[in-house]
């Protein structure tokens, strides 16, 4: 039998919109998946201004 985890969200992108969605979705008490292409959150802010530090 597999251990498949339920999300209420699932956020398709880690750049500055979806970081929101999923800070928002967990304002409100869901449970949020993020996935993203990119090893490193931040989207095109991480990808054209490397020198910012990724928290």
């Amino acid at each position: 039998m597999e251990n498949r985890e339920i999300y209420d969200v699932t956020i398709i992108g880690a750049g500055c919109a979806g970081l929101f969605a999923a800070n928002y979705a967990g304002l409100r008490g869901m449970k949020t998946k993020v996935i993203d292409f990119l090893p490193k959150t931040g989207g095109s802010v991480a990808v054209f201004y490397p020198e910012k530090k990724n928290l």
